[in-house]
């Protein structure tokens, strides 16, 4: 397995049961060579880019859900500056990875937003 798939698995996740063996390989797969690792740098690389456009936006109109674990206060800040109608939700005992830690409960957010 990539060193760095490692770390992320390692450092990112508050439940480390949560991610398998087979996960981490697949993961590995799709990162641990160079267009993956170049895929996953350009996004990073574009932050200040995306920040220069976010100016000429508007603010979305839309309901919009956020949903956020160890990156909750960065959405906390960032979302409502580029929208008007922001449901924010915060999944406790959670890391970068909410899909894979909290699965059922990411669900349930978003099924209640979506009834409403």
């Amino acid at each position: 397995m990539s060193i760095v798939i490692s770390w992320l698995f390692d450092n990112l996740l508050v439940n480390k049961d949560s991610i398998s063996q087979f996960d981490k390989s697949v993961y590995s797969e799709a990162y641990d060579n160079k267009d993956g690792i170049r895929c996953s740098n350009a996004w990073y690389q574009a932050f200040p880019q995306d920040i220069k456009d976010y100016e000429s936006y508007n603010k979305l109109e839309m309901p919009v859900l956020a949903i956020g674990a160890s990156g909750y206060d960065l959405l906390h800040h960032s979302l409502p500056e580029i929208t008007s109608d922001l449901v924010l939700k915060k999944i406790e005992n959670c890391g970068h990875f909410i899909l894979a830690e909290k699965p059922i409960e990411t669900a349930e957010l978003i099924k209640e937003f979506l009834a409403n």
